[in-house]
């Protein structure tokens, strides 16, 4: 047996399936994959680690950012 390619969506299929949904999604290049639901511990985590790094590349060229997928 083998594996079937996974579905690509169209914009309009995500929003009209998105409408209906009690769970909310994200697309991002014709995936779509439900979000997971945000609490405080893990956004004060993520928070402490950007925060932490920036401190430590102030002095040079760079820049951090977080991953939101």
């Amino acid at each position: 047996m083998t594996a079937q390619p996974e579905r690509s969506w169209t914009v309009e299929e995500y929003l009209a399936f998105e409408r209906s949904s009690n769970v909310k999604h994200e697309y991002v290049e014709g995936d779509v994959c439900a979000m997971v639901g945000a609490t405080a511990t893990p956004n004060i985590i993520v928070a402490n680690i950007i925060a932490t790094l920036h401190a430590q590349t102030r002095q040079r060229e760079c820049t951090v950012f977080p991953i939101l997928r």
